[in-house]
């Protein structure tokens, strides 16, 4: 079975509708397939049509394909801001194709023909609660600002990636420096703990989650902690709260800006996580 490469599918790179309807297809099935865990609102994915394709197509987004045979298996299209500046969206791969590669051989790619037509940058939006930004950093992209996304209550993570040089894993990204309020939120055997920053976590912890409010009050502060005291949380001595559930039980957890609209999550990962130690220890 070969699996061929398809940059612009059709005669000026607008899809006819048959390929549009299966470039449609994929990214519906890779949406509506892929959730980290329950609870999360529907991605916009799950729900693309032939005529968004084709009107993409229309206003100029370019596609990549990966296709066996009649049926597409993975895509991506580009949105060319300017001549300098790419946008990557809806990169998709159907479930049956995932982890083979897929989404680095479309995005290498890209990078070759942004190369070849002297694009200075490449970026994507992904968003943070579904994981997807340690996902792209392991492609090199880099995590350049945080916003809330504006139709549902998620974070959003602006990544970039310079064609030609970034091309090795970045470092997990790190909250916003100074911002006044962190939390972190750990998988223990004993359930879930979330503390703030500088409160010493327990040593065989793994951590699952950052939050972040950059410039957050004191009262901010405890509102947020009123609300996770509210959500069942037993405090802490040092500082923080336990719960015996997992994180994915927790909406604290799942979509921090339920907690306070400004407080954004940084990093997930349920339910890998890693082992965690305080800096200097």
């Amino acid at each position: 079975m070969t699996v061929e490469l398809v940059d612009r599918p059709c005669t000026g790179g607008i899809p006819g509708p048959a390929r549009a309807r299966d470039i449609a297809a994929a990214v519906r099935a890779a949406y509506a397939s892929y959730e980290p865990y329950p609870g999360l609102p529907v991605a916009d994915g799950a729900a693309e049509t032939t005529e968004q394709v084709l009107a993409d197509a229309d206003a100029g987004t370019r596609f990549w394909e990966i296709r066996d045979g009649q049926r597409t298996v993975a895509t991506l299209r580009m949105v060319p801001h300017s001549a300098w500046v790419w946008e990557i969206r809806r990169i998709a791969v159907r479930p049956e194709w995932r982890s083979r590669g897929l989404v680095r051989e479309l995005l290498d790619h890209v990078e070759a023909d942004a190369i070849a037509e002297r694009v200075r940058r490449i970026e994507l939006t992904a968003v943070v609660e579904r994981q997807l930004p340690a996902r792209y950093a392991r492609l090199g992209f880099h995590t350049e600002r945080r916003l809330p996304a504006s139709d549902k209550p998620l974070t959003e993570a602006t990544m970039i990636r310079r064609p030609g040089l970034d091309r090795i894993a970045q470092p997990e990204a790190a909250p916003e420096p100074g911002a006044r309020l962190v939390l972190r939120w750990f998988a223990t055997s004993e359930g879930t703990t979330v503390v703030p920053h500088g409160v010493v976590a327990d040593r065989h912890a793994r951590l699952v989650g950052v939050d972040s409010w950059s410039d957050a009050t004191e009262a901010d502060r405890a509102r947020v902690f009123a609300t996770l005291a509210a959500d069942g949380g037993q405090a802490l001595a040092g500082g923080g709260f336990r719960w015996p559930a997992p994180p994915t039980g927790l909406i604290g957890y799942r979509m921090p800006r339920l907690t306070a609209p400004a407080l954004l999550a940084v990093w997930r990962n349920w339910p890998n996580g890693r082992a965690w130690q305080e800096p200097g220890t």
